[in-house]
């Protein structure tokens, strides 16, 4: 049973943008260090960082409710596929809405990053 959707889509150039003006400033404070390390490993970084910040914005909305930044982390498996890693906190905000499942699917395409994550019972 599904009981959430969240769908977030964004310009590249916004998050190249605030990684440009605000450097380490924006980016610790909206990404875990695994993220960052991950994101700097690839050949344009600013892309993977925007798909992260779109899934962090869906699972927010999947779950209906804003929490804290680094409370979500989007991890890799060992053959690239993302899913998201919630801190105890949210893993509680999680199960008041019946969130036992999570799935995420990250895209991006010529100026957009998009993600859709779907939670379930």
């Amino acid at each position: 049973m599904i009981t959430g959707i969240g769908v977030d889509i964004i310009q590249l150039r916004r998050i190249k943008n605030a990684i440009e003006r605000w450097q380490e400033r924006f980016i610790s404070r909206v990404y875990t260090q695994g993220e960052i390390n991950y994101c700097r490993r690839q050949k344009m970084e600013f892309i993977h960082f925007a798909a992260r910040f779109a899934a962090k914005e869906a699972t927010m909305k999947a779950l209906g409710r804003r929490v804290g930044w680094e409370n979500i982390e989007i991890i890799n498996d060992e053959r690239g596929k993302p899913s998201i890693k919630l801190s105890d906190g949210v893993r509680g905000v999680a199960m008041e809405q019946q969130a036992e499942k999570i799935f995420l699917s990250l895209s991006h395409d010529g100026a957009y990053a998009i993600a859709q994550v779907v939670t379930t019972k």
